[in-house]
């Protein structure tokens, strides 16, 4: 739309419609959202969202799970369907399914984020180092993501270990002395540009409703329904002189990544 060939009136017309779209719920119009990019302040921005698979995860989130063999089962699992706004803007920063704001997605991204196996405190050997690894990397090439717009329109469906995060730590290490440590790294290497990258950004307008689904395929399904009390936790000392322990809830987090830049009312604006 050119807004150059629009007359004053035409403009204050559309730009009080998108103040009434961006009170309502509904999608933005098209014509309405092009306005809105074109008069509002852009900046940097990601959209990111994790579901948890943790002792009592789902007493903090009913969208996360309690144990391996739940996650595993689940007929789908989804990220950007609103979160407890209590959960920590570590995991999210998408406590609504819907933004008053529009966006453009240029990357997409998975993190699958193991805890650090330290053997001489797990309660379970499993989690010392074998479910660390695993975690980071069997399980993303056995999920399978789905994006979709408006809840119907899948416009990508790929495997997670063809979206790498591209950051966070990485690396695998691996110390055999007297306390051996696993720490299993992040899947992918720690590079912005190392995750899937759209060949046109999507163009996501105010209001639009962007949902991520995954589903665990066999046989990692299968297996993992074998561990219903796992993950479990450290039990970390405590500073001397005590000798108590205190536990360390083992968390297994799997968080997506929208990387793009946001519009935004113009700072010191009085109004959309």
């Amino acid at each position: 739309m050119d807004f150059g060939q629009m007359d004053e009136e035409e403009i204050a017309a559309l730009a009080e419609e998108a103040k009434d779209q961006l009170d309502g719920e509904s999608p933005i119009r098209g014509d309405v959202a092009e306005l809105i990019r074109a008069t509002r302040s852009r900046e940097q921005w990601e959209r990111y969202d994790s579901l948890v698979i943790a002792r009592d995860a789902r007493l903090r989130d009913d969208g996360w799970f309690n144990n391996f063999a739940d996650f595993a089962n689940a007929s789908n699992l989804e990220w950007f369907k609103g979160r407890s706004s209590s959960i920590g803007r570590s995991y999210t920063n998408q406590s609504r399914e819907r933004n008053d704001f529009a966006q453009d997605f240029y990357q997409f991204g998975i993190e699958f984020i193991a805890p650090i196996g330290l053997s001489d405190y797990e309660e379970s050997d499993l989690e010392a180092n074998f479910f660390p690894l695993y975690f980071t990397t069997v399980l993303p090439q056995k999920m399978v993501f789905r994006i979709q717009l408006a809840q119907s329109d899948t416009i990508l469906e790929l495997p997670g270990s063809h979206a790498p995060s591209g950051s966070g730590p990485t690396g695998l290490v691996l110390d055999q002395n007297a306390g051996p440590t696993v720490f299993a790294g992040t899947n992918g290497e720690a590079n912005i540009r190392n995750s899937w990258i759209w060949p046109e950004p999507i163009l996501i307008p105010a209001k639009a409703s962007v949902s991520v689904f995954a589903t665990v395929d066999n046989p990692a399904r299968t297996f993992l329904t074998n561990f219903p009390n796992s993950p479990t936790a450290k039990q970390i000392p405590t500073e001397p002189p005590s000798d108590e322990t205190i536990p360390l809830i083992n968390e297994y987090i799997i968080r997506v990544t929208h990387r793009g830049p946001r519009y935004l009312q113009l700072r010191g604006a009085r109004s959309s």
